[in-house]
């Protein structure tokens, strides 16, 4: 081992004594991008540079922006504007064997293969491997950078979390990572948590700690059994849905809902003890709802299937019912496959421990 190598070694060691990264979370309203929106991300260094990064457990990339073909498309400057920044080669890069992935249907990456030197607090890690975007799809939409915590699903391009458990010293006691969100101002559906690699934290969450096994090997994707609104009768899914904190809408397959939105206006109607009508507003593509009646939407319970029983995973109506100026509206939308999905602010007050090499979640409420 060389000197060098060995003083990286102590750094690490020193670092993360414990074998677990603490990265800070948080989850706002991004108006430098586009289009405008919810993001939950970390702040990242990469090769001295300062970046933002989705936090994604739909994904399990590591991605930056190139500066130099981002800025050929929108202009000089351009990367000082972006909420997330771009990554700037040290050396001139060449792209090479271009990889095009795909995030919804409906957003695309070419990427190439590059590697550098990765930063998480005081850690530091070197010769990571990462991809770097070179073109998009929509033209009109900005890129952004990615921290993806999926399962791994390209072997060329491995996730970061994979590529540390490989390292050696190995800097991370175990192959789990932990996230959490708790709100901030009231009103607001904005708030700040922890990313945690190497292993969990038993003192944030009430015990106990409920696992739920997952059942794809290329996504967080459980078991759902049912949805229950509120103190009201459980939404009947026998399903699946996909642990997703790269999107920020609850999915629901259209087959079930015009079910939970009815079942979601007949609790609230009932809390309220008058008529509370939610409405699809065809112009904006959303449900609205009149914000009067904001305190008396239900929480959703979302029943997570186990072997010896479901597991709810809670999600308030602070979370799922945004208020934009006089309007409040629900994070609820169409699914394009028969697959629920939970977004990022199923975090809010909600710990999440992911195990990848056991295939399956822990999930507790936070204290």
């Amino acid at each position: 081992m060389s000197i060098w190598i060995a003083v990286i070694a102590d750094i690490l060691v020193k670092c993360i004594a414990d074998g677990v990264l603490r990265q800070p979370l948080t989850r706002s309203f991004i108006t430098d991008k586009t289009p405008r929106g919810f993001g939950l991300y970390t702040a990242m260094i990469a090769d001295g540079q300062e970046m933002k990064a989705l936090v994604d457990t739909g994904s399990s990339y590591l991605l930056w922006v190139w500066k130099t073909q981002y800025e050929k498309v929108a202009g000089r400057g351009a990367c000082d504007k972006l909420f997330f920044k771009c990554y700037e080669c040290l050396w001139p890069c060449k792209p090479s064997e271009l990889t095009v992935v795909e995030f919804g249907g409906t957003t695309y990456f070419e990427i190439f293969k590059h590697s550098g030197t990765v930063s998480l607090g005081r850690a530091i890690f070197n010769d990571v491997d990462f991809g770097l975007i070179t073109g998009f799809s929509p033209s009109q939409n900005s890129p952004y950078a990615l921290l993806g915590m999926g399962p791994d699903v390209d072997e060329n391009y491995p996730s970061l979390l994979k590529q540390l458990m490989q390292r050696l010293p190995l800097p991370l006691k175990e192959e789990v990572f932990a996230l959490y969100l708790k709100p901030g101002r009231p009103g607001t559906t904005e708030g700040k948590g922890e990313l945690i690699l190497g292993g969990g934290d038993r003192s944030l969450y009430k015990q106990p700690l409920q696992f739920v096994p997952t059942v794809s090997d290329d996504a967080w994707r459980v078991e759902l059994s049912a949805v229950q609104i509120g103190k009201g009768p459980k939404l009947v899914v026998a399903g699946r849905v996909f642990l997703d904190t790269g999107c920020n809408y609850i999915f629901s397959p259209q087959a079930k809902l015009e079910e939970f939105i009815g079942s979601i206006e007949q609790a609230a109607s009932s809390s309220a003890r008058k008529k509370v009508k939610i409405e699809y507003e065809s112009e904006v593509g959303v449900w609205e709802v009149d914000c009067r009646y904001r305190k008396y939407m239900p929480t959703l319970h979302f029943m997570l299937s186990t072997p010896t029983g479901d597991v709810p995973l809670s999600i308030t109506y602070e979370s799922y019912v945004p208020v934009a100026g006089e309007l409040c509206y629900l994070f609820i939308s169409t699914s394009k496959t028969d697959v629920w999905q939970l977004p990022d602010f199923m975090l809010f007050g909600n710990y999440l421990e992911f195990q990848p090499d056991r295939k399956r979640v822990g999930i507790a409420r936070l204290k």
